[in-house]
């Protein structure tokens, strides 16, 4: 096993010689696999943020300056481009493309953010729940829900340019004779440090606490329900779950199931997943926050809620968003799948 581990080693460094001296400044044709999936996206995302500028709708929620979101998917497709061109690669450095495809990447992610309340709303007019209807933006659903495709396609076009064209294993991005990833317990237990304030708050207010709220509010009339508190504690648990071992293997107090490899799909989404509806809702949420200090009161706004409620909360969703990303990231290392070039490892 060694001695193949040394002839893969001896392979890449040969087939790679031009980028190892220095692979981040020197350019490489390798396009990204996922390219192409990610122009179609961002092509989406241009056409839809675009429509929205001049398509009628009963009510809009989220508000831009009306260029932004054209000229950052417009920003995106051409990453996207990019990525896919083996000429125009040749023509920047690894560094550069990496950079600026991350960059574009969270603009896009901050001009999509607002998809949580399209659902929300959508629901709240489905099922006629009070206090969470009001009417669908469709033409800014369908915008955010574009970009949004667009943010994750981009993301992973730029991860996989990343793998192949680095000196590491092009199947599973680690070098041919390094270690195996040890899981980041700390930042799981930062992810579930930053989902606590949610919970806690939604509690206080169901057991008829008043911390946040204004005296007319009406949620002291018709009261606050605790549900939301439950998908937030199974955050929690699944951001333990991912540094742990009994996120890889099931613990001996689970029937039937006790000593058994956790499906890695089922923890990687519900991670990815989190990660994405935390940051959807926490940057644009964070963005209204400090945009709105220093201005007067509009009168015609929700004051339901005092204003610096949405730090902790806006801005819990944000930390525990990054946070969780990490740990899943760091999950998703450790268990990925031996490739040809490792020795098998232990759970």
């Amino acid at each position: 096993m060694n001695s193949r581990l040394a002839d893969k080693s001896k392979q890449l460094a040969k087939n790679r010689s031009g980028r190892e001296q220095d692979p981040m400044s020197s350019p490489t044709t390798q396009p990204s696999p996922f390219a192409r999936t990610a122009v179609g996206a961002a092509l989406a995302a241009v056409v839809a943020s675009a429509a929205q500028l001049v398509l009628p709708a009963p009510v809009r929620y989220v508000e831009l300056v009306w260029w932004l979101p054209p000229a950052v998917t417009l920003l995106g497709l051409a990453a996207a481009v990019l990525l896919a061109s083996p000429r125009r690669l040749a023509l920047v450095s690894r560094r550069r493309v990496i950079t600026a495809g991350v960059l574009v990447a969270v603009l896009l992610a901050v001009v999509s953010g607002g998809l949580a309340v399209d659902v929300i709303r959508l629901l709240g007019s489905v099922f006629d729940v009070e206090g969470f209807g009001g009417g669908v933006d469709w033409p800014g659903l369908v915008a955010r829900a574009t970009g949004l495709l667009a943010v994750v396609t981009l993301a992973v076009a730029v991860f996989r340019y990343a793998r192949v064209s680095g000196p590491g294993c092009d199947t599973c991005g680690r070098p041919v004779d390094g270690p195996q990833p040890e899981p980041k317990v700390w930042v799981g237990y930062l992810a579930a440090a930053f989902a606590l304030p949610y919970p806690l708050l939604k509690t206080a207010w169901a057991l008829g606490a008043t911390i946040g709220l204004n005296r007319h509010s009406d949620l002291l009339e018709f009261g606050v329900s605790w549900l939301p508190v439950i998908p937030a504690l199974i955050g929690v648990v699944l951001a333990l779950a991912l540094v742990h071992r009994w996120g890889r293997v099931f613990p001996q107090w689970v029937p039937h199931r006790a000593g058994q490899r956790v499906p890695r799909w089922l923890p990687l989404t519900g991670g990815w997943f989190g990660t994405g509806l935390l940051l959807n809702t926490g940057v644009p949420g964070m963005i209204a926050y400090f945009s709105a200090l220093g201005e007067p009161p509009d009168p015609d706004a929700d004051d339901t809620i005092q204003d610096w409620v949405a730090l902790p909360l806006y801005g819990g969703f944000l930390t525990w968003g990054l946070a969780l990303g990490a740990a899943t990231w760091s999950y998703q290392q450790v268990t990925r799948p031996d490739c040809r070039n490792h020795e098998p490892s232990s759970p």
